[in-house]
C-alpha cells in the first residue's frame, strides 16, 4: 500500500510540474523586430535601450503583459549597447510607429490590470526621449484608442 501511495504522489508531482511548465509564456525571450525607421510605418512600438533614441532597439507590434519576455535587437544611433537584454525595466526612450493606435507602456506586469504609472504615446509620431517616470521602469505594453477609419 505504501508503494502505491508513493507512486501516486510521484505522479502528482509530475503532473503539477508539467502544468507549471505549460503555463510559461510561449514568447519567452522573443527577439523583437529591429526595424524602427521612418520607412517602417505602422504597427510597432519602438523601445530604445538609452535615452534620446540610442542603443539597441526593440520594435514590438503586439500587446505584451510582461516585456521581460522580449529582448532588444538591432541598433540605432550607431550603438548596439543593450542588444540581447530584456526590454523590461531597461528602455530609455520610445517612439510609437503604429498608424492606428496609441501605445501605452505600464510600469507593472499586466498593463491596466497591473496598475501603476503609465505613459501614452499617440499613434504615429508619439515619442519620448526619456520615457519620463518609466525610464528603466517599464514592464508591459498595451494598445488603446485605435482608429482604423483613416
Amino acid at each position: 500500500m505504501r508503494t502505491t501511495s508513493k507512486l501516486a504522489g510521484a505522479a502528482m508531482v509530475v503532473a503539477v510540474t508539467a502544468a507549471g511548465l505549460a503555463a510559461l509564456p510561449s514568447a519567452a525571450f522573443a527577439v523583437s523586430n529591429s526595424n524602427c525607421t521612418d520607412a517602417d510605418v505602422g504597427g510597432t512600438m519602438c523601445y530604445y535601450y538609452h535615452s534620446n533614441y540610442v542603443g539597441a532597439l526593440a520594435a514590438i507590434s503586439v500587446e505584451v503583459d510582461d516585456l521581460y519576455t522580449w529582448t532588444f535587437s538591432g541598433s540605432s544611433g550607431g550603438s548596439s549597447d543593450g542588444k540581447g537584454k530584456a526590454v523590461a525595466n531597461d528602455a530609455g526612450s520610445g517612439r510609437n510607429r503604429d498608424t492606428h493606435c496609441t501605445a501605452v507602456t505600464w510600469e507593472h506586469v499586466g498593463g491596466a490590470a497591473g496598475g501603476g504609472a503609465h505613459l501614452s504615446l499617440a499613434r504615429f509620431g508619439g515619442q519620448s526621449a526619456t520615457l519620463g517616470a518609466l525610464n528603466n521602469n517599464n514592464r508591459s505594453l498595451a494598445w488603446t484608442s485605435c482608429n482604423f477609419d483613416n
